[in-house]
């Protein structure tokens, strides 16, 4: 009867932090930054070009409004689903289109002005809907309701997972894909039929097109089959589904195959070797599985540890307690999704394991590890043993909940950059300000996110010789080129006056300059 007791309080404590952690992927979804990358998910996901349309139409050498920039960041009537998909084959053929589709029905459906509750709202559908798919997965996976319980608590308030819940990105349905794929593949694999076979291949081949990188979870699976021994008729079902789901991908794998000059382009900074801050980063995000803050320091790496031990221990554990299949499915799916990143950064150099995105899969069995290793000790412990492991879990869940509400409310996520936020408050406070740039289309448009409508843009390319017209007051230089200084300083009596110089979340230097003008003249 206690017993009974202690377990209704279990699941009546985890039910209301599910729902916790559930509804923080809502809170604040729309007021942080829309950083560089989101800002290119919106231009995706209005059908839009940088450089057919955007460049041509916004670097002009002519003050842009606020609007005229983000014309480009919403689903307008002039482009379709089409367009999006083309633009994504074009430049960027490592995303393939689910996300960007879904995202676009959504923008469309909220209407002009909602893009970034639009596409973060998908990101955090998807993210509350992973805590259901956790639930099933733990159960196919263990066959226990306190394990199943427990994995979709720690998913619920994993400040990892609620992070790319609230970013316009395809990850947060990427890890909702993962997880149905990966119950449905246990199902399979188990009680082997038709349909269950057919639901794993539609879920797989649509997590292809969310996120490439599936592979590495096909490839986990099809190790399991094959070392797992299983029987003839289970296998060949398990092999029909994989080549199903690869043979769907297909043809964006034709895609990718052309389209390898801007795969390689978009992609070559991954090969550059791996600064300190991105390790840093690296340990915070590892730490994140379980606990994190807005900030980014050295105490990173200390946690990360603490992570990793725990890991190992789990594993450990696991290895010694459970069977072989049920450890082998976890140690696969750990493995396989991120060794090849360590593997090829620790063969070639580069920074490709600093992108925690990309290995998403891989920190799912960390959770299901933890949560069945935690309730088995507290089923074979008793007194105060068994108290110190129910305290351990509390401990874990009210840990990554109340960092997650903090890094929630925080201006930013770790590891992003605050300079969009900096430099639109002091744009804001200004009368009449131009701000001259010849950044990029995203930086301006991640920078238009954070403007009133009061804020003019004057962009300038490579071959657009600077002019600057009469009526603004003041007038800004946002992280000028080497050119552009050079340009503006030629027309300047008294010079530039830094007033904002930060680093960012890639290391790079941002700065805002305000000038002096002797006089103001049209040319």
């Amino acid at each position: 009867m206690r017993r009974r007791r202690w377990q209704a309080w279990g699941i009546g404590a985890v039910s209301a932090v599910i729902l916790s952690g559930a509804a923080l992927r809502f809170v604040k979804l729309a007021r942080k930054p829309f950083w560089f990358n989101e800002a290119f998910t919106a231009l995706r996901v209005s059908g839009y070009d940088e450089h057919d349309h955007a460049n041509p139409s916004l670097f002009t050498g002519r003050p842009v409004s606020r609007a005229d920039i983000q014309t480009f960041q919403r689903a307008s009537g002039d482009t379709s689903i089409l367009d999006t998909v083309r633009g994504l084959a074009r430049k960027e053929p490592q995303l393939p289109p689910a996300y960007f589709v879904v995202a676009r029905l959504a923008a469309q459906s909220l209407g002009d002005g909602h893009i970034i509750a639009a596409t973060r709202g998908v990101s955090a559908v998807c993210g509350a809907l992973s805590i259901l798919a956790m639930y099933w997965l733990a159960l196919e996976w263990s066959g226990q309701l306190a394990v199943a319980w427990l994995s979709a608590g720690l998913l619920a308030v994993s400040p990892l997972f609620i992070r790319y819940a609230q970013e316009a990105r395809p990850y947060s349905m990427w890890a909702l894909l993962v997880l149905l794929a990966c119950a449905a593949f246990l199902r399979m694999s188990r009680t082997p039929g038709r349909r269950i076979a057919a639901a794993y291949a539609l879920l797989t081949a649509l997590a292809l097109y969310t996120q490439p990188l599936t592979l590495l979870v096909i490839a986990a699976h099809a190790l399991f089959v094959f070392l797992g021994r299983f029987p003839a008729r289970a296998s060949r079902l398990c092999a029909a589904a994989f080549v199903t789901a690869l043979a769907a991908f297909l043809p964006w794998v034709a895609i990718l195959a052309v389209k390898a000059e801007p795969l390689l382009a978009s992609t070559a900074h991954l090969a550059s070797p791996m600064p300190t801050d991105a390790l840093q980063r690296l340990a915070h995000s590892v730490a994140a599985v379980f606990i994190a803050w807005p900030s980014v320091g050295p105490e990173a790496f200390f946690l990360a540890a603490l992570v990793l031990l725990w890991a190992l221990y789990v594993f450990r554990d696991l290895r010694r307690s459970a069977p072989h299949r049920t450890w082998l499915s976890v140690l696969l799916l750990g493995v396989i999704p991120a060794g090849l990143f360590i593997l090829w950064d620790a063969a070639a150099g580069g920074q490709r394991s600093s992108r925690v995105r990309y290995m998403l899969p891989a920190f799912l069995p960390a959770l299901l590890a933890s949560a069945h290793v935690i309730v088995r000790k507290i089923s074979h412990s008793a007194g105060v043993r068994s108290y110190l492991w129910r305290g351990l879990a509390a401990a874990i869940l009210l840990a990554g909940l109340v960092s997650s509400a903090f890094s929630v409310r925080a201006e930013t996520w770790w590891g992003q950059s605050q300079v969009e936020v900096d430099v639109g408050r002091i744009l804001n406070r200004t009368p009449r300000p131009l701000v001259i740039s010849d950044r990029s289309f995203g930086e301006i448009a991640a920078l238009s996110h954070q403007v009133d409508s009061h804020v003019s843009f004057l962009l300038v390319g490579r071959t657009v010789s600077l002019a600057v017209p009469e009526g603004y007051d003041p007038v800004f230089v946002y992280q000028p080129s080497d050119r552009l200084l050079q340009a503006v300083q030629d027309r300047l009596a008294t010079g530039l006056r830094l007033v904002y110089r930060s680093a960012r979340w890639d290391g790079a230097v941002s700065s805002l300059y305000r000038a002096e003008w002797e006089h103001n003249v049209d040319e």
